[in-house]
């Protein structure tokens, strides 16, 4: 897709468009003309309208989060609590290395849970002003 509105179609990938491009583009300086643009609005430039509540599925996403917080931090407790038992390394160590990477796992989306609950907190604020 070209700037101007037409669409060219070139053999092989994007290196080899940029390329092919850069070679026309030099070739093409000392003969380029511009032509005067007409008075085109762009719908980037358009004004855009000021959301006045959170989006339907950020709205949703923000009522689930609370319980998916309380049931990872759940799970985590429980986790931890079978990691404290002193024998379980010396009975099972298959058990005690796959618990303790899904403890790292649950531990970092608990952490992302709790970011994205508290970004659409703020968001809910901000629009409710």
């Amino acid at each position: 897709m070209e700037g101007d509105g037409t669409v060219t179609e070139y053999p092989g990938g994007y290196s080899d468009y940029k390329a092919l491009k850069a070679l026309t583009e030099k070739a093409a300086e000392p003969a380029r003309t511009e032509k005067p643009k007409a008075n085109v609005t762009n719908i980037a430039d358009a004004p855009k309208k000021k959301a006045s509540k959170l989006s339907y599925k950020d709205q949703r996403e923000l009522d689930q989060l609370p319980a998916e917080v309380e049931m990872l931090s759940m799970k985590i407790s429980n986790m931890e609590a079978e990691l404290s038992d002193p024998d379980l390394y010396a009975k099972n160590f298959k058990r005690f290395e796959s618990l303790s990477k899904e403890l790292e796992a649950m531990r970092d989306t608990l952490d992302e849970k709790e970011m994205r609950w508290l970004e659409l907190e703020e968001l809910r604020e901000s629009l409710d002003r």
